[in-house]
């Protein structure tokens, strides 16, 4: 990497939190150019990316590309065809239009500047935020066109924000690298020019096992920020807890041409202990929405005496009389009613037969219409009790469900044909859409909403005609779904939105 000589200026005064405000700022503006800016640019991708000009020491990294892959241009441009309103409303009108200008400048404009005059002279199309820990401050890394007149916008920006600041600004390679203080921006720009984030070794492992970055990416070395002690100053002891157990995390937003999809990827320091209990795949064919967890049965206990008793005990209450006051109420005993409860897998599901008269359900009664139905997987004797009680329970307050056992557990539903329908092996793996949604199908935790069944059934219904135009619009949205999976000490997790 060639470094540019630093170009480090101090402008007036300005408190460390407006910097910080200006940075987040920063990233919000570019973040809706991404909607759909790259859509229209040259299909080019190329030239540096923001983690090319920060410091290897960053330990937590965000990015935003409106200057993304071909590949990723060409999904994103049939992804908004499939929406013309929405193409509409942003104001674009064809392909060769600059979009950066209507997103912008009514933003801009709250500073009093003029976007063709002060900002589209010199910003670019991709931003970084960071978090550097050996120099122990925020960097905002923006790519720029032309180094004078980013100096004066980026200057004019920060004036916006308030008096009483300091703000530093270096320039390397095609980009201004912008720091509360004018010392922080000259030695980044040092620090990145000899080694940058892209040099890191685990950075760059983890954006490769990754795979395509999209028009949004973020990184995290969780062990890092758990070790700063600027970070641990501003969010408290707690943020060593909260990233216990992994060291690093990855993230992006990408398209291709019949989806956009959130993927990422955390490595755990020990291996997990996975169950395979829970297969949404095994669910009918007809499933509009299904949720399922596996293995929290053996933690139940342990994290309800954390928090429940815990909690109790710290608010100088008797947890045990609460527990006993509990099961004399309602017949639960706790923790052990949880511990069945989640057991090796919990799988919720509602089917999509009678799905039409949801907007015209007015009593417990018409719920017994719909396929709702939960299935466990557990210890059966445990589980028939457990079913027993909540039917019961459920039968005081008007609804009226039914439990029927399974081989490995019971299936608590709505109706009898529910119930059944949901205890054996159903189709719903094989279908189109949960094929394309569901990005790592298996036992893990997981949800799949099929949205073409919930859009036809909703239609059928006879809804208002702005509600029908609004379900209209949506027609072309296929299924959504959250799945998961491990390999050995890495964790991959994915949510995939799919169009037809």
């Amino acid at each position: 990497m060639t470094e540019e000589t630093p170009a480090v200026i101090e402008p007036t005064k300005r408190s460390r939190k407006r910097f910080l405000i200006l940075g987040v700022a920063a990233g919000m503006v570019l973040g809706l150019v991404a909607v759909g800016a790259f859509a229209w640019q040259k299909l080019s991708g190329g030239g540096a990316q923001p983690h090319d000009v920060l410091p290897s020491t960053v330990v937590a990294y965000a990015r935003i590309d409106a200057d993304p892959s071909a590949s990723q241009k060409i999904a994103i441009l049939r992804l908004i065809r499939k929406f013309p309103e929405l193409a509409k409303e942003l104001g674009i009108k064809d392909v060769n239009q600059d979009v950066r200008k209507p997103l912008l400048e009514d933003l801009v404009a709250e500073c009093d500047l003029d976007y063709d005059k002060d900002i589209e002279p010199w910003i670019g199309h991709r931003i970084g935020v960071a978090y550097d820990s050996e120099l122990e401050t925020p960097i905002v890394a923006v790519q720029i066109s032309d180094e004078d007149k980013a100096r004066i916008g980026i200057n004019a920006l920060a004036d916006c924000g308030g008096p009483d600041s300091k703000t530093g600004i270096a320039f390397l390679d095609g980009y201004a690298l912008v720091t509360p203080r004018k010392a922080d921006a000259a030695a980044a720009s040092k620090a990145a020019s000899k080694k940058s984030l892209a040099d890191n070794t685990t950075f760059s492992k983890d954006t490769d096992e990754l795979g395509e970055q999209g028009v949004f990416s973020a990184w995290a070395d969780l062990e890092g920020i758990s070790k700063s002690d600027a970070i641990e100053e501003a969010f408290g002891a707690e943020v060593e807890d909260a990233f216990a157990g992994a060291s690093t995390a990855a993230v992006t937003l990408r398209a291709s041409s019949s989806s956009l999809e959130l993927a990422s990827i955390a490595h755990l320091d020990e291996k997990p202990d996975v169950v395979e209990s829970t297969n949404l795949a095994d669910l009918p064919e007809d499933t509009a929405l299904a949720f399922a967890i596996s293995g929290f049965g053996d933690q139940a206990k342990e994290q309800f005496d954390k928090g429940f008793m815990s909690g109790f005990a710290a608010d100088g209450v008797d947890a045990e009389e609460e527990l006993k006051a509990i099961e004399e109420e309602f017949g639960f005993k706790l923790p052990e009613d949880l511990e069945t409860l989640l057991g090796d897998g919990l799988m919720l599901a509602v089917g999509g037969r009678n799905l039409e008269t949801l907007p015209m359900l007015s009593g417990p009664d018409d719920v017994a219409q719909l396929d709702i139905g939960l299935k466990l997987t557990t210890d059966p004797t445990k589980g028939a009790d457990l079913a027993k009680r909540l039917v019961d329970l459920a039968a005081d307050v008007g609804f009226s469900l039914v439990a029927s056992p399974t081989d490995d557990g019971v299936v608590i539903a709505t109706n009898p044909e529910a119930a059944e329908a949901f205890s054996g092996n159903g189709k719903l793996g094989d279908s189109k859409n949960f094929k394309e949604a569901v990005a790592h199908p298996g036992a893990f935790p997981a949800m799949f909403v099929n949205i073409d069944t919930i859009l036809e059934a909703l239609l059928a219904s006879n809804p208002p005609p702005d509600v029908e135009d609004v379900l209209n619009e949506l027609e072309p949205l296929s299924a959504f779904a959250v799945s998961s999976t491990f390999d050995d000490k890495l964790i991959k997790a994915t949510l995939r939105l799919t169009l037809d």
